[in-house]
Formats: C-alpha cells, sequence, structure tokens
C-alpha cells in the first residue's frame, strides 16, 4: 500500500459522504505527523456540503476511546440536535449513541453527522483500545437503518495494521476497513502545508526554496517540520544549520523519545529487514514481504518508490535515516559494522536544491547557446568553424551517435562545454569590442564552478543557489539590452 496524499485522503472522505450512507475512514500514519491538521483540512474541505454537520475534532486517548460517545453527545446537545434531558446515562455504544437522536431529539430530515476522531497515545496495538472503537464503529455501521441520518466517521492515528487484524480474528467480527476504500496510510502534511508554516514561522527568510527544503528533510511530518522551524534563528539561513538541526532533533530531544517509544516495537523481522536498509539504503520488494516491511512503512521509518516497475523500500525522510541510525542500540541493530558508518561520508537525502540548480544552469547555458547561434545565423560577429572545441564538439557529438542516442534535437552549440562557449564569447568580445559579449563572458566564468557542483549531483546551499539566480538576471540583461534594429 502506498501513502496517500491530503487530496486522496479527502476524495476518499468526499466519497463516503456521497454515498449517503453510515461509514468511517480510517488514516493510520506515524506518531505526531499531523492528525490535527489534517483533520481541520478535512473540515474545511466538506463544511460547505448541505445538510452536513462537522463534530469535533476530538482527541481522545486509546485507553479511553468511550469518551467518545460521551463528547460526541454532548455536542449533540450544544449544537441542539437533542436536548438535555434523558441523556444523564452513558450510551454503551454508538448504535445507543445516534438512537437518541430520535428518542429526544430535534433535528430536520435527511442529516448528516461528520465526526473527527484523533487517536492519541503514540503507537498503538490492536488491544489498546482501538480494536474496541472499531469494532464498535463497524458494528454500528452493520446495524443501522435510519436513512434520514448518515453518520461518517474519520478516524487518524498511529496503529499497527496487523494487529488490528489480528485481534478481528480473535474477536470473529467482520474487519472495518480495506486499503483503497476506507483504509490510508498518510504519512505527513503536503508541501503547501508546509510553506504556510515556514512563512508564518520565519517570515521574509521563509522563502519557496527554504520551505522545500525544511519540507524534505522531514517528509512532511508535522512535529518534524515545528522542530526545525523552532530551532532556526539565524539569519541569513544557511542549509549547514539546517542539516545540523535536523541531526540534533534525530538524536536528542522530546521528539526523537516519542517516535523510538513506538519504533522499538517493531517485530524482529522487520528489525532484520531495517539492518538490510541501513546497509544498502533500498531494497527491492522481493527481498521482503507485506508483513514484514508493513510495520516500517506505518511507522514513517520507510518509503516506498517504483523503479522500473518494481518497487524499493527507501528512508522515509533523512531525518527518520538519521535518527535511525543514532539509536541503533534501541532496534537492537548495533553492531561493529553499522556503527563504523561515517554520516559525513555518505551523501545526504537532500535533491530539492540540485532540481533548483540544475533548472537554473539549463536556463542559462541554453540562453547562451541560443544567443550565440543566433548571431551566428545573422551573421554578427561569428563564424562556427573558428570556435575554440569546435573539432571536440563534434567528436563528442558523433560518440553519442554511436551509442544510439538521439541528437536530433542538439544542435552541435550544445556540445561545447561551458568553458569553450566563455572561450567563444571572450575572443568575440576581444574582436569586437562589443560590452554584451563582455558581460556574458564574465557571467560565464562565474557559472563554472557551481555548475559543475550541480551537474555532477553534489549538494549546494542556499548561497550557490542566489548565485546562480543572480548570474541569469545579468545574463538576461545583457542579451535582452544587446538589440539593435
Amino acid at each position: 500500500m502506498n501513502a496517500d496524499s491530503t487530496l486522496d485522503v479527502t476524495a476518499k472522505l468526499d466519497n463516503l459522504l456521497r454515498k449517503r450512507a453510515c461509514g468511517a475512514l480510517f488514516i493510520n500514519g506515524p506518531a505526531c505527523a499531523g492528525f490535527d491538521a489534517l483533520l481541520g483540512q478535512l473540515a474545511e474541505a466538506t463544511r460547505p456540503a448541505k445538510g452536513l454537520s462537522i463534530l469535533g475534532p476530538y482527541r481522545v486517548s486509546a485507553d479511553r476511546v468511550d469518551d467518545l460517545r460521551d463528547l460526541i453527545r454532548d455536542e449533540l446537545v450544544a449544537q441542539g440536535y437533542i436536548s438535555g434531558g434523558g441523556t444523564e446515562t452513558p450510551p454503551p455504544n454508538h448504535k445507543a449513541l445516534w438512537e437518541l437522536l430520535n428518542s429526544v431529539g430535534d433535528r430536520q430530515q435527511n442529516q448528516t453527522f461528520l465526526v473527527l476522531v484523533e487517536l492519541i497515545g503514540g503507537l498503538l496495538l490492536g488491544n489498546e483500545g482501538p480494536g474496541d472503537l472499531f469494532s464498535d464503529i463497524r458494528h454500528f455501521e452493520g446495524v443501522w437503518r435510519d436513512r434520514s441520518v448518515q453518520v461518517v466517521y474519520a478516524i487518524a492515528g498511529s496503529w499497527w495494521h496487523q494487529e488490528i487484524e489480528a485481534y478481528f480474528d480473535r474477536i470473529h467480527v467482520s474487519f472495518p476497513y480495506s486499503p483503497g476504500r476506507n483504509y490510508v496510510r498518510w504519512t505527513g502534511v503536503d508541501r503547501a502545508t508546509v510553506a504556510t508554516m515556514t512563512r508564518e514561522s520565519l517570515g521574509a527568510a521563509g522563502t519557496p526554496i527554504v520551505s522545500d527544503v525544511i519540507y524534505e528533510l522531514g517528509g512532511g511530518h508535522w512535529e518534524v517540520t515545528r522542530s526545525l522551524l523552532g530551532a532556526v534563528h539565524e539569519r541569513p539561513i544557511q542549509l549547514q544549520s539546517l542539516w545540523n538541526h535536523t541531526r540534533r532533533i534525530a538524536q536528542d530531544g522530546p521528539l526523537a523519545r516519542e517516535l523510538l517509544s513506538g519504533w522499538h516495537r517493531l517485530p524482529p523481522r522487520s528489525r532484520k529487514l531495517l539492518h538490510r536498509l541501513l546497509t544498502t539504503r533500498c531494497v527491492a520488494e522481493h527481498h521482503t514481504n507485506e508483513r514484514i516491511k508493513e510495520p516500517l512503512l506505518a511507522v514513517g521509518i520507510a518509503q516506498e518508490v517504483t523503479i522500473n516497475e518494481t518497487r524499493y523500500l527507501r528512508f522515509f525522510s533523512p531525518f527518520t535515516e538519521l535518527c535511525v541510525r543514532a539509536h541503533l542500540a534501541e532496534f537492537d541493530l548495533a553492531d561493529p559494522a553499522l556503527e563504523r558508518v561515517n554520516l559525513d561520508e555518505i551523501v545526504p537525502e537532500l535533491d530539492i536544491l540540485g532540481s533548483y540548480g540544475y533548472q537554473l544552469v539549463r536556463d542559462i547555458e541554453n540562453l547562451v547557446r541560443s544567443y550565440v547561434m543566433l548571431q551566428v545565423q545573422i551573421g554578427q560577429h561569428v563564424e562556427t568553424r573558428h570556435f575554440p572545441g569546435y573539432r571536440e564538439a563534434k567528436e563528442y557529438r558523433r560518440g553519442e551517435v554511436r551509442h544510439g542516442l538521439p541528437v536530433e534535437f542538439n544542435p552541435l552549440i550544445s556540445y561545447f562545454s561551458v568553458r569553450d562557449l566563455a572561450e567563444i564569447v571572450r575572443q568575440t568580445a576581444l574582436n569586437h569590442n562589443a560590452d554584451t559579449w563582455r558581460a556574458i563572458e564574465r557571467s560565464l566564468n562565474d557559472l563554472v564552478t557551481v555548475r559543475n557542483a550541480v551537474m555532477h549531483n553534489r549538494v549546494i546551499g542556499f548561497d550557490a543557489l542566489d548565485r546562480l539566480q543572480t548570474l541569469r538576471g545579468q545574463i538576461y540583461t545583457a542579451i535582452s539590452e544587446s538589440y539593435r534594429a
């Protein structure tokens, strides 16, 4: 089962509401992932629906799930759906709770209630409350016959899917959810939500690029994001400081402790799979099975990616990898081999800055290459055969043809190195005393070092990205101002 986005969760809830029948959506994810934020978004997305009343969100401890019925009853009284009289006795189950609408209720016909619930208490097992609640709601779904009242529960929390399955096997009750229909595995808030959090916390310093890096570091995990934002005080914000904060939060502190309190429950075979992931950083699906990998996915340690139709297990985020590696003993994974790993010698999973950088480099190079060739074809300044690196570029292109690579959309100018391109521009500036060419040459020479870092997949910082943006602006200005009719 792949994780669902917030949009996926909203769509599944909307489908349940449209069916005009009682039901429940079960949202399972890592502890502290931001269920309160998700439930708030679900409330906003469904609020415009006619005839819909939203109850909650309620935060209910797993060892006190019976409190949920009292909370719902009290809110029904507060909203005027039932009177206060006759409700002193706690309803014994959810069916009895909703029957109060008919016995002491005052409502319009065809009313829909959306009940939003967050189960708190960290990672939960089947016998720790969720099982009782889920079976009660499953029973309610099966016996409710009043079609004028629709009740849909959205229940979010962190639980062992396999433990819930085992619990329902023991009590001989049909399972309350099925993946793809009314069960989702949710891993955290989306990129847009992290962007909003970043702007609100950091103000002008919370740029889209900074926000994207924070999202990448924590994978959208709510409390990781909050912890990072709360730790960043320096200005300007540097990538190194964000990385250092991530390592510190992963190594120590209340968030790491709370996550580890659930992670240490991993079954032995899942821990063995985690050992393999720590050693190789990716594990193909044929080396494991659903029951072994599901716990790693459920608690947010790992995620699945599909490469050429094969699914692989990867760490969910840099934070989760750092947290696991910092606490090997708590997973019973401490051994001399893993303890020898020096994280400073491992390439961090930070891709977003490289993606931004590549887009900038590509735009700069293509603009300059096209400008040079336009001047050749218009007849100004330069001739192709006199270009420095001309022979090397032709050979480079012939080599790609020999290896079966398509070259139809790659003119010869695209095979010149940036250094050769800068030399072409330099010679043209000398020969023709052109301010435009000199400005382009200066920018290209400044580009070379950071360009090489980007194109060789090295992690660059915010300063390097700022340099690329400045260089692009300079080249755009120079070329734009070069036109003479």
